[in-house]
Formats: C-alpha cells, sequence, structure tokens
C-alpha cells in the first residue's frame, strides 16, 4: 500500500458532529480596516526599541498575557464557552463595527476622488494661466518687433533660423 495513502478511510470519525464539538466560524470583516495615521518606527534599523516608543502597560505588558492554555480550559466545551473562546459573544458588535468601517470606507475614497478631481481641475487651470503668460509674452515681444513673425514655425511656434 501506498506511503500516503488515506482514502478517507478515518475521515468521518474526526467530523466534529461526530466528537461533539461545536464549532463557530468567527466572523472577519471583508475589507482590512484602513489606516489613517501614518506608521511610527519604534525600533532602530538592528530591531531595539527606541527609548521614547510606547510601551504597554499592565496585563499587556506580559507577551502572551491573554493566551488561555489547555489547563486552564475546562475540562468539557460546552455552546456559552465555546462563544467565549471563539468570541462569538460579541460577534453583534463586531459586525456593527466592520459595517461602520465600510461605511466609513466609502465616504473616505468619495472624499479622496472629491479632492483629486478637484485638485487635477486647480492643475488644468493652473496650466492654463502658464499658457496664456506665455502667449501674452509673445504678443509683447512681436508687438516690440524683438521676434519676427516669419521666422516661427506656424505649429510649434518656435524659432526657425535660416542660414
Amino acid at each position: 500500500m501506498s506511503k500516503h495513502y488515506h482514502g478517507n478511510q478515518f475521515e468521518d470519525a474526526f467530523v466534529p458532529s461526530m466528537i461533539q464539538n461545536y464549532i463557530v466560524k468567527k466572523y472577519c470583516c471583508d475589507m482590512p480596516k484602513t489606516k489613517i495615521r501614518v506608521t511610527k518606527a519604534i525600533s532602530n534599523p538592528r530591531g531595539h526599541i527606541l527609548p521614547g516608543a510606547p510601551r504597554p502597560v499592565g496585563k499587556d505588558a506580559i507577551i502572551g498575557s491573554h493566551y488561555i492554555g489547555t489547563w486552564q480550559m475546562p475540562k468539557k466545551l460546552d455552546r456559552k464557552t465555546c462563544n467565549i473562546i471563539n468570541g462569538s459573544a460579541d460577534f453583534r458588535k463586531r459586525l456593527i463595527e466592520c459595517r461602520k468601517q465600510a461605511f466609513l470606507t466609502a465616504q473616505q475614497i468619495k472624499r479622496i476622488e472629491e479632492k483629486r478631481a478637484r485638485a487635477a481641475e486647480r492643475e488644468a487651470i493652473k496650466l492654463l494661466k502658464e499658457k496664456e503668460k506665455v502667449i501674452a509674452e509673445m504678443d509683447k515681444k512681436v508687438e516690440a518687433g524683438e521676434i519676427d513673425l516669419s521666422k516661427l514655425c506656424p505649429i510649434h511656434q518656435m524659432n526657425i533660423t535660416f542660414e
């Protein structure tokens, strides 16, 4: 028989319904939360934490303080403990938060698009003003006799030298 042959002969025994294990799916947001603030470096290039970097206080100061090991778990897992462990107790709160976040993200996207449109409009106006300024300067030079119109290229309005 093959070394890696399994043929699903033992899978039925470990199905959650056979083990009588409650598994509640943990809800995740559709889209990741957008970053509003700029990320600040809290360590130097060698990986050492900078002196002014904020440090966790209290329970969070200990790494893995929220970890629940096997010995801290109850002997039997019922629906209530599964909800607490899995985070389904505050599922509704997280769902509302994700929806708010999605709504805020849509609003932020709309604002960004409006800002970009306004910026493009301002840029176009600025370019038109510069073009008008150049044309006005050329008209002044033509009137003053500094530029001979017969020597200008009609397409590019550049000076052409005839030799």
